[in-house]
């Protein structure tokens, strides 16, 4: 039986038996995670906590988590990490520590707590693809969409995880509004940054981080599709991904970006990594509902979501108009509506 096979059981409390390996990684739960580092904050006593700070690592979107440990278990759309010392047995996982408003620290931290094994899967080392750099897991990662497995049995309600851009993976909702009706639509998305963790020297996995910089998902790249778990719900690879802009219509760059200035010029910086996205200065920079827009010294320079630079010939200016786009191109005023076509009155949603 094949890895997905045994995930689908464990979804289902399928008793399986825990096999030995040798692999090896950090899990994170963001409700545990925040209750952690609460402890920090308020400087409690936390006896059962036997290594703290053991390594840290400055956040951003090129981070590399360095991590050796000795068995990685999925349970319950969660990752149990397990590290074994000369005496006792311990549980690790990452946890995030603000520093101030735009800096974050991942702090690897084991605790010699007792921790049931029950129903869990242990993922071998032989199950995950090999990748020597984060550029060969980025290629693997970049087409392929994730399927929620209860997608299965909740017809009503569909969710799908997948690439966004160089800082950022998507994840998809789509409802269905009316009992009669066969059809789902589009309901919101949701948006996460990512960091790299290496395994043991020889194995990547991607975490998933949320707004208060906790490592809450991982993906992790097996030779069977690849999964996702994110401490609720396990996500299969399922096909390519979704070709879509609905996204737009839940979008707000100021969630993400925010603009720097220094010395006179403007940038545009990621909020969480404290990273700049575009390594060029500009005049100004402001946000549209679906682009970036960035105005130089002779020219205006529009960017999309996912930072790909707009094509537009003879453009002359460009600013947010009510959720839709005003471009003066040449010397003629244009809109741009959500499906990015051209309109020379303002277009009626």
């Amino acid at each position: 039986m094949n890895v997905l096979a045994l995930v689908r059981n464990i979804k289902k409390n399928v008793h399986l038996e825990i096999m030995e390996f040798s692999l090896n990684i950090v899990a994170l739960k963001a409700e545990k995670c925040m209750k952690i580092k609460s402890r920090f904050i308020f400087g409690r006593q936390i006896a059962n906590v036997v290594a703290i700070f053991l390594m840290s690592f400055g956040l951003n979107g090129q981070t590399i988590v360095d991590i050796e440990v000795d068995k990685i278990y999925i349970k319950h759309g969660d990752l149990l990490f397990y590290k074994k010392g000369d005496v006792n047995e311990y549980s690790c996982e990452i946890i995030a520590i603000r520093q101030n408003d735009y800096h974050n620290q991942l702090v690897f931290e084991c605790e010699d707590n007792d921790f049931s094994l029950h129903d869990s899967l242990m993922i071998k080392e032989d199950d995950i693809i090999k990748f020597k750099t984060i550029e060969e897991i980025d290629k693997w990662v970049k087409t392929l969409k994730f399927e929620n497995e209860d997608n299965r049995v909740n017809r009503d309600y569909q969710s799908y995880l997948q690439h966004h851009s160089n800082n950022l993976f998507s994840l998809l909702i789509y409802r269905k509004y009316y009992k009669t009706s066969t059809q789902i639509d589009f309901d919101y998305a949701e948006f996460y940054r990512y960091v790299y963790l290496r395994i043991n020297k020889h194995y990547y996995i991607i975490g998933l981080v949320d707004e208060d910089a906790s490592v809450f998902g991982y993906i992790i790249p097996t030779k069977n599709g690849g999964l996702v778990t994110d401490g609720d719900d396990l996500f299969l690879v399922n096909g390519n991904k979704i070709d879509t802009i609905d996204y737009l219509r839940k979008w707000d760059a100021n969630e993400f970006y925010r603009v720097k200035k220094v010395n006179g010029s403007f940038y545009l910086y990621d909020k969480l990594f404290n990273e700049k996205i575009i390594d060029r200065a500009f005049k100004d920079i402001r946000f549209s509902r679906q682009f970036i827009i960035c105005v130089g010294e002779n020219e205006t320079v529009v960017y999309d979501t996912q930072f790909k630079k707009k094509d537009i010939k003879n453009l002359k200016a460009a600013c947010d108009s009510n959720h839709v786009t005003q471009f003066i191109i040449g010397n003629k005023l244009k809109w741009m509506d959500f499906e990015e076509k051209y309109h020379d009155t303002f277009p009626i949603p």
